[in-house]
């Protein structure tokens, strides 16, 4: 199979779910199928990371591109100039003529089986392409976090952006959805969402993996009284965690013992950065070349997202480090996990506090819940699984677009993996 991929961004370093997600099964697929990928390069994408990518793939084009960061002060007139477009924020930002030269040129030359276009944001470059088939591969449902944030948001100014934004996420995430003859998800409840918001049912989802040999446990049970939470920072449900743990939770667990809380990950706000200086027991870590020593030194694993989609390898990176986590179950959304056996739910303030407390008094415990997470995701939850269902999802998709099967992966259905919701 010869697939086009166009993807926003060079994934390199893998510093997101997302990133981790598609430069893994492009890897994998990459190793038995010709895969060109395209994408945007930006002045901060150093070389190494460009050669990274070239080794996940048989052919790299990439696109030159400024990325205008967030919060600094080219960033807000670009958003109050985005309150007139058609298009999301997230989405607008990516979409360039030149982007769309370099694909359409890349499919007039090459026979190309199957164009995939990962991540929503890609979308707006690749809709209304007269080619088929074509499959969208979403890491969320985009406009369920946008209206997850916009619920969660006090300031008047932001709630007013967000509805707009939420709005315009919605139309043209429905638009998207029913332009691509497929649509991967990231999990089965994410199909059932695109099913209810879009009446899209051409869906199917593929199972999350996660590299048992790299993310093992040198300390199982962890250090006393270390809390640690990973994730990139320039993503806003990320943001409003931290925000959540320090100004309601981590208030209540110091109240009972001290505690050593890291927050891990790349791009920290001001805000975020402002709470490491003020709060001795926090530390901002910003971007670290592995995150393994951190996620091993703590105790606990703390989720506390309380907006967002898709599903979160981060868990089950931690999980495969043997780690007791202390979850939201919109932090675990999508998951197959179990309350109290592999993992703790706490909703609220008071119970996410007191369950962290009671774990970081109790190393047996901890031991038992991360010896059931580690069993689970080596189980059933590689990389090499996931990126075989996705394979095979484009396959059958290629096949019946030529009309030779209809769509959908038999042995997927079998086994409940990359199950076909068409109706």
């Amino acid at each position: 199979m010869k697939y086009l991929v166009v993807t926003p961004r060079v994934l390199f370093p893998t510093d997101s779910g997302g990133k981790i997600r598609t430069a893994k099964i492009l890897e994998m697929m990459s190793r038995t199928d010709d895969v060109t990928v395209v994408c945007y390069r930006s002045p901060k994408d150093s070389d190494e990371s460009v050669e990274q990518m070239r080794g996940c793939c048989t052919r790299l084009e990439l696109v030159d591109w400024m990325e205008v960061e967030s919060y600094t002060p080219g960033f807000y007139p670009r958003l109050f100039a985005n309150v007139f477009s058609l298009y999301p924020y997230n989405v607008a930002k990516y979409r360039t003529a030149k982007m769309r030269r370099c694909i359409r040129q890349l499919m007039a030359e090459n026979g190309y089986d199957v164009l995939i276009c990962d991540f929503l944001q890609a979308a707006p470059n690749v809709i209304d392409i007269d080619f088929s088939p074509r499959i969208l591969f979403e890491h969320n449902v985009e406009s369920v976090i946008r209206r997850r944030q916009f619920h969660e948001t006090r300031n008047p100014a932001a709630k007013a952006f967000l509805l707009w934004d939420w709005a315009r996420t919605h139309r043209f995430e429905r638009r998207a959805g029913r332009f691509f003859d497929h649509s991967i998800m990231v999990s089965e409840k994410d199909c059932q969402t695109m099913s209810d918001e879009y009446g899209v049912h051409n869906t199917s989802a593929i199972p999350l993996g996660v590299d048992v040999d790299y993310f093992q446990a040198r300390t199982p049970a962890g250090e006393e009284g270390h809390l640690v939470f990973t994730g990139a920072y320039d993503w806003q449900p990320n943001q409003g965690a931290i925000d959540w743990f320090v100004g309601e939770i981590l208030p209540r667990i110091r109240r009972e013992r001290p505690v050593k809380f890291w927050i891990v990950g790349r791009k920290p706000t001001p805000a975020i950065l402002k709470i490491g200086r003020e709060h001795p027991d926090v530390e901002v870590t910003g971007s670290v070349e592995d995150i393994r020593p951190y996620i091993d030194r703590a105790a606990v694993y703390v989720v506390p997202l309380r907006v967002g989609g898709g599903t979160r390898i981060k868990i089950f990176e931690a999980m495969a480090m043997r780690k007791a986590i202390v979850s939201t179950r919109v932090g675990a959304e999508g998951l197959p996990v179990t309350d109290g056996k592999d993992i703790v739910f706490a909703d609220s303030a008071e119970d996410f506090a007191r369950e962290t407390v009671r774990l970081l008094g109790d190393a047996d415990e901890r031991r038992r819940l991360g010896d059931a997470g580690r069993e689970l995701v080596v189980d059933s939850y590689t990389w090499e699984t996931a990126a075989a269902v996705f394979a095979r999802t484009c396959e059958s998709v290629a096949r019946s677009r030529s009309g030779s099967e209809p769509a959908g992966d038999e042995e997927a259905v079998r086994t409940g993996e990359g199950v076909d919701h068409a109706s």
